[in-house]
């Protein structure tokens, strides 16, 4: 199994009517969700920008900086690196 950086973890309290997503290092509380069936895709966050850097270092390391420039990648991937691109940005803030 891959080790992240980040590792967060769900969990049900309330009577098993809310979800809760904690740091699994500190056990810091990090969200809290109306739905229990929510907090494992918020518990999945970390995982998934990690994975989503990951795509675009290795499409930048084999394409160069600019991933749109590369003329091999088909129009369809080329839209899956935008959106993904759109949604780490997102992600961070940006």
């Amino acid at each position: 199994m891959m080790q992240y950086k980040h590792q967060w973890y769900s969990g049900v309290f309330a009577g098993g009517h809310q979800g809760s997503v904690s740091e699994e290092t500190t056990g810091r509380t990090v969200a809290l969700t109306y739905d229990p069936k929510d907090a494992p895709a918020i518990a999945a966050v970390p995982q998934l920008i990690e994975a989503a850097q990951k795509v675009l270092e290795v499409n930048n390391y084999y394409g160069g900086d600019d991933y749109r420039k590369i003329p091999p990648l088909s129009h369809e991937f080329k839209l899956a690196l935008n959106l993904l691109v759109a949604a780490l940005q997102k992600a961070k803030g940006e």
